[in-house]
């Protein structure tokens, strides 16, 4: 597989992830269990994304710990929203959403940058 497809699918993931919690919480507005199913199923294409970025590198781990936190904080933000006002919902997704992305960028089986290498001295 390409380099570059390996950079991408994680992210594309976590983007179908964001415009499916999206489109449930916004179906679910009225129903007050319903709407929880928006941020547990962003919770669950984070950790999917995380996990997939992790295998597409080659590091024998499941998601990263950074997206199992992200991802209960995502559900604790989801359950205080619902509390207050079950359509409020829907607004707060792709902004935790768009935070959720740091999670997987951030994974540690991916090289950020290149270190040139250095000839041995004799």
């Amino acid at each position: 597989m390409n380099s570059t497809w390996k950079r991408v699918i994680p992210s594309l993931c976590l983007a179908a992830g964001i415009i499916a919690a999206t489109l449930v919480s916004v179906l679910a507005a009225q129903s007050a269990w319903l709407v929880l199913a928006g941020p547990l199923l962003l919770a669950a294409s984070l950790a999917l994304a995380s996990a997939l970025g992790m295998r597409l590198n080659v590091v024998p781990s499941s998601a990263a710990k950074s997206a199992w936190i992200l991802g209960a904080a995502i559900l604790l933000a989801g359950l205080i929203t619902t509390v207050s006002d079950p359509a409020r919902v829907a607004t707060i997704i792709p902004l935790l959403g768009a935070g959720a992305s740091v999670a997987v960028w951030g994974n540690p089986g991916r090289v950020l940058c290149r270190q040139r290498s250095r000839k041995p001295r004799m």
